[in-house]
Parts: structure tokens; sequence; C-alpha cells
């Protein structure tokens, strides 16, 4: 019925790419596979009757994505001298779209969100120069094949979300709960009750991990690594909006958080992306104290969009770096 989220090795699916060696074209040549240069001089914001449209919100995540990631790197980053007159923070669009093979007018409205639509073969030179993760370039992918192939969020299924109940309750006990894909608490355990909080008592459109995380105080207490969590969280959440741009519960629920927290709009700023993985948690329990915790995520084969996410003890001989989190964390 279930099957186990893989786990990421460091330098394996993430590790980034070498520089690029900067190509020797004419700017004619870049021209030349600007994509659709012509579209974006008639492109327009797409604001009617004075709401933005769906495919306007994935266009500006890509903006915002490309852009967040052209100024976190530096020019000796990828072979190119830093000069003592650089007033851009990271690199320049210019140097971009020499290193991607584009036109810096098209990759200058890119940036700008306007109506231009890079191909594959772009995304991928673009991923390329700006050293982009795998996990981010397969994101930067989704969100320009959500513009034509968006993907509804499921609907509850009282009788899966039922046996996933009955889950958690043989996982006991080690904390489990059941949650879709933005978060919502569905469905927990006693342990959890006793090692993170009572779902119970927070009414029902609050129910959510993000939410639970950046809003109650009891999140600090019981996550010693709040700020670790924190990212990863909201890295998982960019994951998601890329899946999901045209649901109105997902962009709910990112303007709910914006407006309840500060530390949230620090975090989604800064446009980190992460795919749901196996990890380890710190979670501080009254009388135990600080516990590490592997944190595995079972999805449901049927509903691929419900999980039960477990958490299983961490001993020495499996996680040797443990007590130097520990310690880090009191």
């Amino acid at each position: 019925m279930f099957e186990e989220m893989p786990t990421l090795k460091r330098g394996n699916a993430d590790e980034r790419p070498s520089p690029l060696p900067l190509p020797r074209r004419s700017r004619a040549h870049f021209c030349s596979h600007a994509g659709s240069y012509a579209e974006s001089q008639t492109a327009q914001y797409d604001l009617s009757g004075g709401k933005v449209s769906d495919n306007y919100l994935s266009r500006k995540a890509l903006a915002h994505f490309l852009r967040s990631r052209r100024e976190g790197l530096k020019p000796e980053d990828i072979g190119l001298p830093r000069g003592s007159r650089r007033r851009t923070p990271g690199l320049r669009r210019e140097e971009v779209a020499v290193l991607a093979g584009v036109s810096p007018t098209w990759y200058a409205l890119l940036e700008q969100a306007r109506n231009v639509s890079p191909s594959p073969q772009v995304l991928d030179r673009l991923a390329q120069a700006l050293a982009m993760t795998e996990t981010e370039r397969r994101y930067s992918h989704k969100l320009v094949q959500s513009r034509t192939f968006p993907q509804p969020i499921e609907k509850r299924h009282a009788g899966s979300e039922a046996s996933l109940q009955k889950v958690c309750e043989t996982l006991e006990p080690n904390p489990a709960y059941v949650t879709n894909s933005i978060g919502d608490i569905l469905g927990w355990n006693r342990a959890t009750i006793e090692w993170l909080t009572d779902f119970g008592q927070i009414p029902e459109p609050d129910r959510n991990l993000l939410l639970w995380l950046f809003t109650s105080p009891e999140a600090r207490k019981r996550l010693p690594e709040w700020e670790n969590e924190a990212r990863v969280q909201v890295a998982h959440l960019r994951w998601v909006t890329a899946s999901y741009p045209r649901t109105s519960c997902v962009s709910s629920l990112v303007d709910r958080l914006e407006k309840l927290s500060r530390d949230f709009r620090r975090i989604w700023e800064e446009h980190h992306v992460e795919k749901p993985k196996t990890n380890i948690r710190l979670l501080r329990h009254d009388r135990q104290g600080i516990v590490p915790m592997q944190v595995i995520t079972l999805c449901d084969a049927s509903h691929p969009s419900l999980q039960v996410v477990h958490h299983t003890r961490v001993f020495e001989a499996v996680a040797p770096k443990t007590g130097e989190l520990m310690a880090e964390a009191r």
C-alpha cells in the first residue's frame, strides 16, 4: 500500500554542476535562440478585471526564482573576474544570458515575468549557467509546465484518511501523523500529542503543520533546530507551489503565512526549493529531553497526495554525529 520516499544523497542528484566556460558566440547568434522573443514584444501582464491570472503567477514565480539564483552566485563561482566596479549583487543579467546562450534582452523579459515561454532546452541551459541543483532544475521545468498542465490537489478521501489513521495508531509509541501535500494535518496518534502538540485543540481550518510551525510558540519549544526545520518546510512548500499554482488552497496558505509571520516572509523570499525526503529531526520531550528522530514519509499509492509522516529513534550507531547536533541544539 505504501512506498517509502527515496533518500537523496549529497553529491548525487543534488550535486551542483561545474562552472560553464564562456561560449565564443556573437550576440546575433544569441538573438537567434531567443525563442518567443517576438511574442514578448506584445506581452501583457495578464490582468483581467483586477485579478492576476494563474499564468502570470507561474511566470512571476519563475522570474523571482531565476533572479534569486543569479544574485546568489559570485562571478568567481563561474570563472569570471569580480572587477572593482561591480554594483549588481551576484551575476549580471547579461552574464547569465551569455552563459545560457540566449539574448540578454530576452532573458531580462524572463526575469520581468513577461509572456515568454522558454523551451526545456533553454531551461536546462539556464539551470547549468546558474549552477542549479537537480531539484532546482526540475522545479524550473515544473513552473513552466504548470501553465499548460496544472495539477489539482486531490479532494479529501474519508476512507483513505481513516485507514491512514489506523496506520498511525499502529506506529505507537512513535509519533506519526497524516498530512497532505500542503501540510494539512488530517490525523495523528497519541505520541504526536506527547512529542509535538495536540492538533485536536487547533480549529480544523488552522490545523496545518506550517501554520503551527510559524505561529505557535510550542513549535519553537518542541523543535530545538527550529530555523532549520522552518527552512526545510518552506523549501518543500516552494516545490508544491510549482505543481499546484492554480489551486486556491495553496495560494491561500501562502497568503496567510505571509501575513502572520515575519520569519516566513524572510525565508520565503530566499526561494529555496527542496523535495520531501527522509531526514533527521530533533524533538524536545518534557521528560526525555532532546531526542533525534528519523522522519520517514510513506505515501498512499492510491492517493499520492496523502502521506503518513512517522518518527523513529536514531541511535548513535546510525547517526554518529547525533551527539554534536544535540549539543548544538541545547
